[in-house]
């Protein structure tokens, strides 16, 4: 998401005719919905990790060594949750690669 690195624009790279065309007709409408989560995933990890560098109080380890943590809905945890979504879909998308070219 900062522009830099081998994964700039993957979801627009996820939908070039020359990537769609090595996926399984039987598979494909499966590929672009998890194209679309990723999508969706990626733009609101970005979002909740650029709140959280802004301004999530929650997000700072404020607490006692030895003491227990409470669960927060702070914007890094969003994020977190957000990029193991998009993780989860980029494995989906491998595994229908693969299969479609077996």
């Amino acid at each position: 998401v900062t522009g830099k690195g081998p994964l700039v624009n993957v979801d627009k790279r996820l939908l070039r005719k020359n990537v769609v065309e090595l996926v399984d007709p039987d598979f494909l409408d499966d590929y672009f919905v998890d194209v679309e989560i990723f999508q969706v995933a990626l733009s609101r990890a970005s979002t909740a990790t650029y709140a959280a560098g802004m301004s999530d109080l929650d997000a700072i380890n404020n607490f006692e060594k030895g003491q227990q943590r409470v669960e927060s809905d702070s914007n890094l945890e969003q994020a977190r949750r957000a990029i193991i979504e998009a993780r989860d879909c980029v494995q989906r998308l491998v595994k229908i690669l693969e299969t479609s070219q077996s």
